[in-house]
């Protein structure tokens, strides 16, 4: 679906000669990324407003990109089940959040330790150069400890905003230890 609507908007912007034809692909799959990450967040954040739970929502959607963004981890075959899994990992965290207590502080210390020994983890169709791999380590912890540091001083003002920030980067975890290595990683 976001694919079918990719092509039509960048037909759209090839049609107002806003784009090149020789740039048509490139600009099918930036929207069809764009689409897909708006859809997510929009299904994510209705799922906050149907829980009662958006200021959770939007902690969930801010900790889990950022920290993804360098440590990797699972990638969905097809975009609706990326939507999918990506919703079961907010509403997985919202309960870790809501019903663990002061256990999602364990959870979170294992989770880093996931994080140290495994980020970052490649898709298979994303490979990243050696450097980039250094990188995106450092860039990982980077992240990790702005979002420790948030649950900090959140608990000083609202346990709920602490247990969602450890409840989401312990479900960034989980999508790396969802990864084989041997399908994803080059040894």
């Amino acid at each position: 679906m976001t694919d079918y609507l990719a092509k039509k908007l960048a037909g759209c912007f090839l049609k107002w000669g806003a784009i090149q034809k020789d740039d048509m692909d490139l600009y099918v799959v930036g929207f069809d990324v764009v689409i897909s990450t708006a859809t997510t967040t929009i299904v994510i954040l209705l799922t906050g407003v149907f829980l009662r739970d958006i200021v959770g929502a939007v902690i969930f959607l801010l900790c889990f990109a950022h920290i993804r963004s360098y440590s990797g981890g699972y990638h969905a075959p097809t975009r609706l089940r990326c939507l999918l899994i990506t919703v079961w990992a907010y509403l997985i965290s919202y309960g870790i959040a809501r019903w663990m207590g002061r256990l999602v502080i364990l959870l979170a210390a294992g989770s880093v330790v996931v994080l140290y020994c495994r980020a970052p983890v490649e898709n298979k169709n994303k490979r990243l150069p050696a450097a980039w791999k250094q990188k995106n380590r450092i860039r990982t912890f980077y992240a990790l400890a702005f979002w420790l540091v948030a649950a900090a001083v959140c608990s000083f003002m609202q346990t709920e905003i602490t247990s969602q920030i450890l409840a989401t980067i312990a479900m960034v975890a989980v999508m790396i230890l969802m990864v084989r290595r041997d399908s994803h990683e080059e040894s």
